[in-house]
C-alpha cells in the first residue's frame, strides 16, 4: 500500500483513515503522554498536526527533538477534536536532518 503525500496542515476529514506521509518540523518538545505514547507536533509551513506514537509500537522516539525536520508514515485519525498520524513501526519515522 503506498502512502498519500499530504502537507501538516491537510491532514484532516479528507484524510482519514487513509495511510498518509507527511514531512515537517518538529516545533515542540515530544510530549510524553505516558502510559499511551508520545506526541510529536509537526508543521510543514502550512499548519501543525500530531504524530501520535502509540506505547504498544515500541517505535523508539529518544533520537529525536525540537527543530528537527521528519518524515512520518502512518494512519491518519482523529483524537478528540484534533487530527494526527499515527505511525505503526520504527521505520514509519525518518530523520530528513
Amino acid at each position: 500500500m503506498q502512502a498519500l503525500s499530504v502537507a501538516t496542515g491537510s491532514v484532516g476529514e479528507s484524510t482519514e483513515g487513509k495511510l498518509v506521509r507527511i514531512t515537517g518540523t518538529i516545533t515542540q518538545p515530544i510530549f510524553d503522554d505516558s502510559p499511551f505514547g508520545f506526541i510529536i507536533v509537526l508543521n510543514d509551513g502550512s499548519g501543525e498536526v500530531n504524530s501520535f506514537v502509540c506505547a504498544s509500537t515500541g517505535i523508539d522516539v529518544s533520537g529525536l527533538h525540537q527543530g528537527q525536520i521528519i518524515k512520518v508514515t502512518g494512519f491518519s485519525g482523529q483524537f478528540a477534536d484534533h487530527f494526527e498520524v499515527d505511525p505503526r513501526f520504527q521505520d514509519d519515522i525518518q530523520v530528513e536532518n
